[in-house]
């Protein structure tokens, strides 16, 4: 299985926010429960339905969506 085949959108758990196959991990979950206090061990050990793939996946995503768009500084709106 392809790593981004691991993040899917499904409207009957998260509408609007992609997450982990199989699971109500949403992608904005892991990176914030890994900052300050939580090592990928760590967060399978709290959600054994996930694995190392899927955190990896969660990351891949995340750079793949940074690389494939234009983003704008936040106020830059505001500006215009």
């Amino acid at each position: 299985m392809e790593l981004l085949e691991r993040i899917v959108m499904h409207p009957n758990v998260k509408v609007d926010q992609p997450i982990i196959r199989a699971t109500c991990i949403n992608l904005e979950q892991v990176p914030r429960m890994m900052r300050p206090r939580m090592s990928a061990e760590e967060i399978i050990k709290q959600y054994p339905y996930t694995t190392q793939a899927d955190i990896l996946a969660c990351f891949r995503f995340a750079e793949k969506t940074m690389t494939d768009n234009i983003f704008l500084p936040l106020g830059a709106a505001e500006n215009t």
